[in-house]
């Protein structure tokens, strides 16, 4: 009889908790469906100036214009590497990065990171599309990884982020606020990213296409806890709607002393300065040369007053229509021969006199010379300095001297 009393009694309670699991099984099901779902509206307003990280980045690096990507920004330390120091928060939104630098609430979900040869060092290209992060996951069997996502324009240049810029942890420290210590060492990155896989890590919120990391699910199979966590508007980037008005006024009015700031930067730092004379244009920052002020025109003199022409007084706005009005009238009364209006009289091209041509005329004048002038005189031989000079003889000498014939006789 004892027996059958507590069989009795074990099933009652059996029953018992058969009733609240089935009871409880609902809301578990449901939790799981509300961890796996993404939020629709994201708290807080987006930032949708770039003069606002123009004005909030400037005294943590420098803004440089580059031919070939545009505007630029660089952090002042250059051993920075993006998404490092920080840790990874699940959240409504999707795994947000939590930076420690004070900048990287801008630079973590706006704009996209590059590492730039040409600079030596990591650049952030700005852009107001807001994200929980912009990074590129993968996956192993017992890792997660993680790497700065490159602007389109960048990526369709052919670029491929270094080796440098993944980091490894193991994935039962992912969500750790100590992730940084879990790192694994450089010796191993090259051979785990090369059994690494792409992670699936898109989703829509807030009708944007944004990176939200790895799945709920994908975190279960990893035996990775999924409970979500509050993240204040400033650690996912975002403002109300009076600070961002703030912010927005704010770096307007600061715009010319940030630009003046920001070229004494550029000077001051050796790699930078090279850069600038040789890849990047002339800054607009530089300040005109002073202009030499013009001088008041002089008063015109009396004589000058009389040399120049009488102006016509201006008639008033009443007069000139209705001048105009007569002499739309006039033209109507007109007969309409006279009203035609003669094509202009060709004039009758002048024929200029033709020139002779220049050769004709010293034949011409040639032929007309008599023969003994245009005989040409030959030059008389010179007495050489042996023979002695003769003197030329006079006409009274000539006629005096007898022939040398009669002589003879």
């Amino acid at each position: 009889m004892a027996c059958v009393l507590l069989l009795y009694e074990a099933m009652k309670v059996a029953s018992i908790l058969l009733g609240a699991t089935l009871a409880l099984a609902p809301f578990s099901a449901s939790a799981q469906l509300r961890v796996d779902v993404y939020a629709e509206v994201v708290p807080g307003e987006a930032i949708g100036s770039v003069d606002v990280f123009y004005d909030q980045l400037a005294p943590y690096g420098v803004w440089v214009d580059d031919p070939r990507f545009g505007q630029l920004w660089i952090p002042g330390r250059a051993d920075y590497v993006p998404y490092r120091n920080g840790h990874w928060q699940f959240t409504d939104v999707g795994m947000v990065w939590v930076s420690n630098e004070r900048f990287a609430w801008v630079t973590s979900h706006y704009g996209r990171w590059f590492y730039s040869d040409t600079y030596g060092r990591w650049v952030w290209m700005p852009d107001t599309t807001w994200g929980p992060s912009w990074v590129e996951w993968r996956e192993t069997a017992n890792e997660f990884g993680w790497a700065p996502l490159a602007p389109q324009i960048v990526i369709e240049a052919g670029y491929q982020p270094p080796i440098i810029a993944w980091h490894y942890c193991p994935s039962a420290y992912i969500v750790n606020v100590n992730v940084a210590r879990y790192y694994v060492p450089r010796q191993r990155v090259i051979e785990i990213h090369r059994e690494a896989r792409p992670v699936q890590q898109y989703a829509t919120i807030a009708s944007t296409k944004v990176v939200v990391g790895p799945s709920p699910a994908t975190l279960r199979a990893h035996k990775v806890t999924v409970k979500k966590q509050t993240v204040q508007p400033r650690a996912l980037g975002r403002m109300t709607r009076n600070e961002l008005q703030t912010a927005e006024t704010r770096a307007r009015e600061r715009r010319p002393q940030i630009e003046q700031q920001n070229q004494r930067r550029i000077e001051k730092d050796p790699k930078l300065r090279k850069v600038a004379r040789d890849v990047m244009p002339a800054p607009s920052t530089e300040r005109a040369a002073p202009q030499p002020r013009s001088r008041a025109p002089e008063q015109p003199t009396k004589q000058q007053r009389a040399e120049e022409p009488q102006r016509q007084p201006v008639q008033p706005r009443a007069q000139q229509e209705q001048g105009r009005k007569q002499q739309q009238q006039q033209r109507r009364e007109q007969p309409q021969q006279q009203r035609r209006i003669e094509p202009p009289q060709q004039q009758p091209r002048v024929e200029q006199p033709q020139r002779q041509p220049r050769a004709e005329q010293p034949q011409q004048q040639r032929r007309e010379q008599p023969q003994q002038q245009r005989r040409v005189e030959q030059p008389q031989p010179q007495p050489s300095a042996d023979q002695p000079r003769q003197q030329p003889r006079s006409e009274s000498t000539k006629r005096r001297e007898p022939p040398r014939d009669n002589k003879r006789k």
